[in-house]
């Protein structure tokens, strides 16, 4: 799964990222408008952030994906948990054991 930032300034900010993996039913304006986020089929995944990951990137893998259609949702969040930015993906196919590549773009929250 590739992650990446819209702007480095929103890189630097970000400590967490929490990665959801909800139904195709579920649209990227409906997941950001809730707060709490809804109830995920899978995750929320956990990814740290640290300094060696802002220079060189983060590998994310999750091996237990049921085959599906998913959306994707990222939450990037500071050290204090508080959101700095979103990023969605739907229509995300998982084959049996093989997914589509994953790109999610994380944007100011």
């Amino acid at each position: 799964m590739e992650l990446e930032f819209a702007s480095q300034a929103l890189f630097a900010d970000a400590a967490l990222l929490a990665i959801y993996f909800y139904g195709e039913d579920q649209s990227c304006e409906q997941i950001r408008a809730s707060q709490p986020r809804p109830t995920s089929i899978l995750g929320p995944y956990r990814a740290n952030l640290d300094d060696a990951g802002r220079q060189s990137g983060i590998v994310f893998r999750v091996d237990a994906v049921p085959v599906g259609t998913y959306t994707v949702f990222v939450d990037a969040l500071d050290l204090n948990g508080g959101l700095v930015g979103t990023g969605c993906s739907p229509g995300q196919r998982v084959l049996e054991r093989d997914v589509a590549a994953i790109k999610v773009t994380i944007q100011d929250s």
